[in-house]
């Protein structure tokens, strides 16, 4: 596994989308809001600069048991991504 070292601003973007995750988790009908807010760091923290998938964040994620999938692709890549929750997917992309 290789080493990397994330700035602070990242490490707290994180901590928050992992808390809203949580909190979708933990609710019998989870408000739109929390899957808006989440998508919107989920495009910040799993698409890098250059278009690419930040696998490190990825890892994380699945790690806590948030599994990251493809929900659309074309020849290039993934078009639209997914973090798999018991309410739906947030899509991200």
């Amino acid at each position: 596994m290789r080493s990397f070292i994330r700035n602070s601003q990242e490490s707290f973007l994180m901590d928050q989308l992992i808390t809203i995750l949580k909190a979708i988790e933990s609710s019998e009908a989870p408000d739109d809001a929390l899957f808006t807010e989440a998508e919107d760091l989920a495009n910040c923290l799993l698409i890098r600069d250059n278009g690419s998938r930040n696998y490190d964040n990825e890892i994380i994620l699945c790690n806590l048991g948030f599994y990251v999938k493809c929900l659309e692709k074309d020849s290039f890549g993934w078009l639209v991504g997914g973090i798999e929750t018991s309410h739906g997917f947030v899509q991200y992309g």
